[in-house]
């Protein structure tokens, strides 16, 4: 940011209060804010509705936002702040609200954009959203989340300004944790992808991304790995001028024979058999038994 840009932030979290909650302290019964589009609605009282109703309601009404292609209004941080909350509240309190595809990449898409808003406070309250995806959605669309969001939230590990960098790595520990649960060889491919990168941030990231994902991925799912092209990456990666990736895969060889079934472990040192950098690690941790 530049002066500016914190002058007007500083006054905007002054005249607007931002105010963040976690999810065993969600609203169960109010919107601080009220809806959206009638700011008065449920604001400071109870919901005369059922609980799973009043939740659709606050989701319909943040899908009206989402889909306002006609939002002007340069002062809408106020508007994108209260979108989040809302959301949390609405997921938290009925976790199977999202209905079609097109709905669920509205969020995503809206999210992956502002977890990195010259509004501090929009950023770490859509943060706190994606922690509330990660913890409502059910595995597939965790997985498709994982997918989807996984290179921005890589992006923004790189970050010099704390505000973005933390909580991202936060929840790229999170998401690729719980999205193993079902097997997506391509945010494994994006991960170690990412061990690559010039940004050190980004690249050391990615590395502690790749062995949490990886190690939380059941056995049998991964009898469907492509083992030459994972093997390649593993080599790549201990080749790096990073020593925190180099550790992290380190730690991920040293955790193949219990992550790997004995054909799936032997299929990968027959394709490390000239690969200089993973043989060495091999002999070192694994000899005799391999």
């Amino acid at each position: 940011m530049n002066s500016n840009d914190v002058e007007l932030d500083n006054f905007y979290s002054t005249a607007f209060k931002a105010i963040y909650y976690p999810r065993e302290s969600i609203p169960k019964d109010h919107l601080p804010y009220g809806l959206i589009s009638d700011h008065s609605k449920y604001t400071n009282q109870q919901a005369a509705i059922k609980k799973d109703e009043w939740a659709l309601e606050i989701y319909e009404d943040c899908l009206k936002y989402l889909n306002d292609d006609e939002k002007t209004d340069p002062e809408s941080w106020n508007d994108d702040f209260v979108l989040f909350t809302n959301l949390q509240i609405a997921f938290y309190n009925k976790a199977d609200l999202i209905r079609e595809e097109e709905e669920f990449d509205k969020l995503v898409n809206y999210t992956s954009k502002h977890i990195r808003n010259l509004r501090s406070y929009v950023a770490r309250n859509a943060h706190l959203f994606l922690e509330c995806l990660t913890y409502c959605l059910d595995d597939d669309k965790l997985s498709n989340l994982c997918y989807k969001i996984i290179t921005n939230l890589l992006a923004c590990t790189g970050s010099e300004k704390s505000i973005y960098r933390e909580p991202s790595k936060k929840n790229l520990k999170n998401l690729t944790n719980k999205s193993a649960k079902l097997f997506n060889q391509e945010i494994l491919w994006i991960l170690l992808e990412h061990t690559q990168n010039k940004n050190k941030r980004i690249s050391s990231s990615a590395g502690d991304s790749t062995l949490e994902y990886f190690t939380n991925v059941s056995q049998k799912d991964l009898e469907v790995l492509d083992m030459p092209k994972f093997a390649n990456y593993v080599e790549s990666s201990l080749n790096s001028g990073n020593i925190d990736v180099k550790k992290s895969i380190k730690q991920l060889i040293i955790k193949l024979p219990k992550a790997l079934s004995e054909l799936k472990l032997k299929e990968f040192i027959k394709e490390s058999e000239n690969k200089k950098a993973t043989r060495k690690v091999l002999k070192k941790e694994h000899s005799p038994n391999l």
